[in-house]
This record gives structure tokens, sequence and C-alpha cells, in this order.
């Protein structure tokens, strides 16, 4: 193994990279979304969207990425630019850092979790279509998959929702936080809690 190439920005990059084909997509601490060649290591573009650790995803030929303070953006992945926006309210009580987690995007729709809910988004427009409220915080990525979402949330819960609707398929409670993505297999989940099982 030997170090391939290192890219310098203008703050501390503090979340995980989306790998999509030829390209690298992340967030820094700087605000910036940037886009680097894989293979070489050249910045192809960076943007400023706001300050935010999470996964940018790319989908259908745009980036997709949140910020702390609520902001939902979708850049052109070939341009660089930004097709569009959304600034949503922060419910009562939240200050900042909305979103914990990061985006997941399927069929038209945006899936996000932040401090006290799971939120889908249809888009274009960034109309929120439901949300649902599992009594804890959300860090990790929804999974969705199969007409469902599942997710674990801080207060131990693993959760399956209709993906349409945001219904409860079914709640599974766990001794401990869940601070990490689930992984979905067929019909089994694997979680892993804070207290290592």
């Amino acid at each position: 193994v030997r170090l391939a190439w290192t890219l310098e920005t203008g703050g501390a990059v503090e979340g995980p990279a989306c790998v999509e084909r030829d390209r690298v997509y992340f967030g820094c601490m700087d605000e910036e979304l940037y886009a680097v060649e894989g293979a070489l290591g050249r910045r192809i573009w960076s943007i400023k969207v706001g300050t935010g650790n999470m996964k940018p995803l790319a989908s259908d030929g745009l980036v997709f990425h949140s910020t702390y303070n609520g902001k939902l953006v979708a850049v052109d992945s070939g341009r660089g630019e930004i097709v569009s926006t959304a600034q949503l309210g922060l419910p009562s009580g939240e200050r900042d850092e909305i979103w914990k987690s990061s985006l997941a995007v399927q069929k038209g729709k945006v899936y996000v979790g932040t401090k006290s809910r799971l939120r889908c988004l249809a888009y274009p427009g960034w109309s929120e279509l439901w949300a649902f409220d599992p009594g804890g915080k959300i860090f990790g990525t929804p999974v969705v998959e199969g007409g469902r979402v599942v997710f674990g949330s801080w207060n131990g819960k693993v959760i399956s929702l209709e993906a349409g609707t945001g219904r409860v398929n079914w709640e599974v409670q766990k001794k401990s936080e869940m601070r990490t993505s689930v992984l979905v297999v067929g019909d089994r989940v694997v979680a892993c809690c804070s207290d290592g099982f």
C-alpha cells in the first residue's frame, strides 16, 4: 500500500467521501464541496455550500449534500454549479446541527436523519412528504431498499418504514445507542450498537 496523492483544502475534512466512477466528492469544514479526480487527486471543482461533514451522494448527474444548519443542496456533478437548494426550518428547540446523517436518494425522494426525526423530501422541489420521530437522534445514513427505509436511532431502536408513506413496518429495541448506519442484506439487517453488540 502506498500513498497515491494528497489534496490541500481550506479546512479539516472530517466526514467520509463519496466515490462515483472516476471522481471523489467530499465536504469540508471550509464550507466547500469538492470534486476530485480519483486517479490523480486533481481538483475538478469546488463550490461553497456551507459547513457539514456528512457524506455527499452522487445520483443522476447531481451531487446532493447537507449542512449543519439545515441547508440541502443539489450540485451539477459536471459543471460544479448549484442546481437547487432548500433551507428547511429547525424544529422547535433545535438551534444548530439539524442534520446528523448523510443523505439517501431513490426515485426522486431524498431521505435524511436529524436530531429528532427521519424526513422524506421530494426532489425537485424539496417538499416534505413525511417525517417520522423515532424518539432519538439519527446519526447513521438511512438505507432505502425494496420499498422500505431502514435506520438506527440514538435511543437504541432499529426501525423499518415504508419508503413511500413513512408507516412503521417493524422496530427492534436494542440495549444501547445506534450511532452508525445499518446494513441490509436481503431480508436481514445488520446493526452495530455502542455496547459492541
